[in-house]
Formats: structure tokens, sequence, C-alpha cells
């Protein structure tokens, strides 16, 4: 398969981890999977070939050595690294990956395929051509939100942790004001019995 071909399902495969942005785990394990074939292509363009069954860490460490890796971008396929590696080999608790931790992992994909297409490779590549499928996955956003508030008034009470997540939630998810406040309204009105217009103002 030409280096082409192999770009462009790279291209294919990290839309599909934005279209997971509202399933935590999900956007984890996928842009994990996108950052090793980012740094495979690296490699191979450094070193001619890469090594077979050679690790993440290998394939990063790799690409630093030859000086092609800002710091800053390091940092980022860390993060990814940890969080994907965390969802692959789930604790004794089963935990799941939050919206910060999905957040954070998209903010951080959306940069490393900055560095990689538009500066590394050269290619003009807009990130809004990244997000072809988000509107496919608006309805799973806002399925995802609907669970942070329940999850976040199950003891009904909102402590000061959950009401930072709810309002990350809300402004990085871009959630539509209105569409937020009638999830919040339903889920407030459900479990509390109060009629709530707003719960960034309750």
């Amino acid at each position: 398969m030409t280096d082409d071909l192999i770009v462009n399902k790279l291209i294919d495969r990290i839309k599909t981890a934005i279209k997971f942005r509202a399933n935590p785990n999900q956007i984890c394990i996928e842009s994990r999977i996108s950052c090793e074939a980012m740094l495979k292509l690296t490699y191979k363009r450094e070193y001619g070939q890469v090594p077979p069954s050679i690790t993440f860490e290998k394939l990063k460490e790799g690409v630093v050595k030859k000086g092609v890796l800002p710091s800053h971008i390091v940092s980022l396929f860390d993060a990814i690294q940890r969080l994907g590696n965390k969802t692959a080999h789930i604790d004794e608790h089963l935990t799941d990956r939050s919206i910060s931790e999905a957040l954070v992992v998209e903010n951080s994909l959306g940069n490393i395929c900055n560095w990689f297409f538009n500066e590394y490779l050269n290619i003009e590549l807009s990130l809004d051509n990244l997000y072809d499928n988000l509107n496919e996955s608006q309805n799973s956003i806002l399925i995802n939100y609907e669970h942070l508030i329940r999850s976040a008034l199950s003891d009904k009470k909102l402590e000061i942790d959950e009401f930072e997540e709810i309002l990350k939630a809300r402004d990085d998810l871009k959630i539509d004001f209105n569409e937020a406040i009638k999830i919040e309204s339903k889920i407030c009105h459900e479990l509390l019995q109060v009629k709530v217009n707003d719960i960034v103002k309750y």
C-alpha cells in the first residue's frame, strides 16, 4: 500500500475516532490507535522501515531521537497513550473513562493531527474536515450529557467538581444551550422533584 493510501486510510480512522467523542471509552481507544498509526508513519519516513511488534513507547522514543517531534506534541501523545492504555487494561472496578478525559483526548488528538498533517507531512488539512461525522454523533452527545447529569445528581447533591464537569461538558462538547436546559430540567424534575430552568444557576 502506498503512503498516500495509508494517509487517506489514517484520516478516515481519525474521523471514526472523533465520531465517538460522546463515548469516552471508545474515543480513548480509537485515538490511541490513530496516534500509533501516525507514529508508525513518522518512524517509517525517518528510519525507512518499522520493526515488527514495536511498541507505542519505542515508536515514540525513536521519533523523538530524530528530533522531529516537538516536546509539546510528545506530551499530547503521552496523554492519549496513558488514557488509551487505562481504557484497554481496565481496573478491578471496571472504571469507565470520564467525559473530561474524553475531552482531553479529543483536544490532544486535534493538536497532534495539526502537527502531523500540516507541519510534518506539509499537507493542508483543515481540522474541520475531520469532523465530517459530527452531526451523526450529536444524538449520542446529548445522551452522554444526560448520563453525566444523572450521575452528578444521583445522590441528590451537586458537588463542586461535578458542577465544574457539567460546565466543561456544556462548553467543550458544544451542546446547544436550549438542549442542555431541556435535559437538565427533565432530570432535576425526575430526581429532585423540583423545577429548574438552568442547573448552572440552581
